[in-house]
């Protein structure tokens, strides 16, 4: 089988009865032939997570002369003797927003550790691998590997591999969030040795949205840093050199809706490998009268007259008084909008959202709505800087990576994702090399037309930094119901976010 074939075959596992099991760092239940650790840490019985991504690697045919033997090397098409690894988990937040399991919006460090021998054994004791990702900037990176058993896998790793092996967190700059307010930041001086510039400049998806460039808001308040980096000619993102200089990523996303973007799966998660959460536009400010894509139109004069009042002050304090004003606004905000959100973190937004609704009157704020036409262009940006970016930064007119995806849909996530995601429990494993097909697939496996969402309509679109295709996908699957194809029928039936009426449609009228 050719390597073009391989990338337009996607692997689809499902086992509905399938859990992640309980403890780190999740050694196999049985030592397979080709298991490069034998000896070393034990087994468990109860990991049959482990058997599910094997399974998922069996199903794409790789290394198939090979299979069950001790030699069998399924990633060996993808990772090289000699070759820098970084595996990407989705590890967006260290906690749940209605106190409900973190795994519908964590990757689980079971899957992690799985793929990461299949890795191990590719490399044949020369290389090295990185457990890598960067959260949201007020995530606590140490919880979070703590809470998916990462941490220890990384021990692991570090006392058992033949090869080099690290677990990093990739952010530049981390905050403190209080009733959703940004009251303190912290900036790790690591800037000129782990971080690249990387501009894409007309190659962006950004310079056709002309003037309403200077509405973008990124992760802060500061909008002129945003607006800084991103204009008709210039587009930059702060990527990490670890990943740059890397040889190959596996991406391992969650099967999840986001509020943003619709779903967020292969090409979403690299958004992870940007060090700075500031470079990257989130939305535009305002609405469309305005050239902006916050929220829907409105057409009451008071409400748009009151809208823009805060938006004033917002870039005229938040923006530039620094710390002090947040926190004392962040300890009004309960006592002016008290609300009682069962389960939801201090960290969170209820008095925020409390105050838009009531002095506003919008339920939709901060881009979170099928309007936003913003975040899928720099979602497909950053894929495009993974792709073609050279570890100076510069874009080349060929790939300098390679890359495979596993989404661990063992639990998924639904509605308000992603940090607010109704946990879905459907045992889903879905693998391959091109993220476009990988997406496409996973997303009709959610019940949703793939085609409403503009993220993969416009990545499949001609562009000469290509992402990849969706043309002709091959489903390998171990389920039957999916063997015959997946349609609206058998999906999963995903719900989407709130205000994403329109990505529903392909479950309702085919």
């Amino acid at each position: 089988m050719t390597s073009a074939e391989h990338g337009q075959r996607v692997a689809v596992f499902r086992d509905p009865g399938l859990s992640y099991p309980a403890s780190p760092p999740f050694n196999p239940p049985l030592q397979y032939p080709e298991y490069p650790f034998k000896g070393k840490g034990g087994l468990d019985e109860t990991n049959h997570v482990y058997a599910a991504v094997r399974e998922t690697l069996h199903l794409l045919g790789l290394d198939e002369a090979h299979y069950n033997q001790p030699d069998w090397n399924p990633l060996g098409e993808i990772v090289r003797p000699g070759d820098r690894v970084v595996i990407s988990p989705n590890f967006i937040m260290d906690y749940h927003v209605n106190s409900e399991t973190i795994f519908s919006i964590a990757t689980h460090g079971s899957v992690i550790r799985a793929i990461a021998d299949y890795v191990e054994i590719a490399l044949r004791g020369n290389g090295r691998i990185l457990f890598a990702d960067a959260p949201q900037f007020n995530a606590r990176f140490e919880r979070l590997v703590e809470q998916t058993g990462l941490g220890q896998v990384a021990q692991f790793y570090e006392r058992f591999s033949s090869v080099e092996t690290g677990l990093m967190d990739l952010r530049r700059v981390r905050s403190t969030i209080q009733h959703g307010l940004v009251v303190d930041r912290e900036v790790v001086d690591t800037f000129e040795t782990e971080s690249v510039i990387v501009d894409l400049g007309t190659d962006s998806m950004f310079p056709e949205l002309g003037e309403t460039l200077s509405n973008l808001f990124g992760s802060d308040y500061d909008r002129r840093e945003t607006c800084s980096h991103h204009n008709r000619s210039t587009n930059e993102y702060c990527i990490s050199k670890r990943v740059l200089e890397s040889d190959v990523l596996i991406g391992v996303p969650k099967l999840k809706t986001h509020k943003k973007t619709g779903v967020t799966l292969s090409l979403k998660n690299f958004v992870g490998i940007n060090t700075d959460k500031n470079f990257l536009p989130h939305y535009r400010v305002g609405d469309a009268l305005e050239g902006g894509d916050e929220f829907p139109v409105e057409r009451d004069r008071i409400l748009r007259m009151k809208t823009k009042l805060v938006r004033k002050a917002i870039d005229s304090l938040l923006a530039r008084r620094g710390k002090a004003f947040a926190r004392t606004v962040s300890w009004l905000l309960p006592i002016l909008f008290p609300v009682k959100e069962r389960g939801a973190h201090s960290s969170e937004q209820p008095q925020i959202d409390a105050f838009y609704r009531r002095f506003l009157h919008k339920s939709v704020r901060t881009g979170n709505w099928e309007g936003n036409d913003t975040t899928w262009r720099m979602v497909l940006d950053i894929a495009r800087a993974f792709f073609y970016a050279g570890v100076d930064g510069k874009v080349r007119d060929t790939r300098q990576r390679r890359f495979f995806a596993v989404i661990d849909g063992i639990i998924g996530g639904d509605m308000n994702g992603p940090m607010a995601s109704r946990p879905r429990r459907e045992g889903v494993l879905v693998a391959g090399r091109d993220p476009v097909a990988v997406d496409f697939t996973a997303t009709r496996i959610m019940g949703f037309d793939p085609m409403s969402l503009r993220t993969l309509a416009r990545a499949m679109q001609k562009h000469r930094l290509h992402l990849g295709s969706a043309d002709k996908i091959v489903i390998e699957t171990n389920w039957d119901n999916w063997k015959g194809g997946i349609t609206p029928e058998n999906s999963l039936q995903f719900r989407a976010p709130d205000h994403w009426d329109s990505i529903v449609a392909w479950s309702r009228t085919h």
